[in-house]
């Protein structure tokens, strides 16, 4: 069976209520979206909580899946929504909290070893380009790929994909 007519099959499901189709669902898209949140959060366990939000919804909201044209980007989209959520919620927590930012220890970037140096150096990339970067390096997915999955052309998905190498690369140069 083709990606599409999964797709459908599993809207289908959903709309008769069928509790299958949320395993399908979890099947087919669990890995990609956690690797999506994880690379937007920066945060295993953020992203594992924002994952679990999202398949929450999706019980809750069965009538819109049901209506998505495209399943997949609807999917992507709903966990980018979650995920800002969650960085809104955190930044208005960081606001509350700015008076007691004494009682945390300073930690110097360069007592980073490289790989949290890399893990640093991919947050601080633009959203998109840290999304595709993540998508196509890490879940070895192809740009047309990428480019459904965020609902982007694949013309923006390969520059977005270049520009972050390109800073990347940049900032290694400057590490050593």
């Amino acid at each position: 069976m083709d990606k599409t007519t999964r797709d459908k099959a599993i809207q289908t499901a959903v709309a008769s209520g069928d509790p299958v189709a949320l395993e399908w669902l979890w099947d087919d898209y669990a890995d990609d979206l956690f690797a999506f949140l994880l690379s937007f959060l920066g945060s295993r366990p953020d992203a594992e909580d924002c994952l679990q939000q999202v398949f929450m919804k999706l019980v809750q909201k069965r009538d819109r899946l049901c209506q998505a044209k495209n399943l997949k980007a609807y999917l992507f989209q709903m966990a980018r929504n979650q995920a800002r959520t969650l960085l809104k919620k955190r930044l208005n927590r960081a606001r509350q909290n700015q008076g007691t930012d004494w009682l945390v220890a300073k930690t110097s970037e360069q007592n980073f070893d490289l790989p949290d140096q890399m893990v640093w150096a991919l947050n601080s990339l633009p959203e998109k380009q840290r999304t595709v970067l993540v998508l196509k390096l890490y879940r070895e997915r192809t740009f047309l790929e990428i480019s459904c999955m965020l609902g982007l052309s694949q013309n923006t998905v390969a520059s977005q994909y270049r520009y972050g190498l390109a800073k990347l690369k940049t900032w290694l140069e400057d590490q050593i």
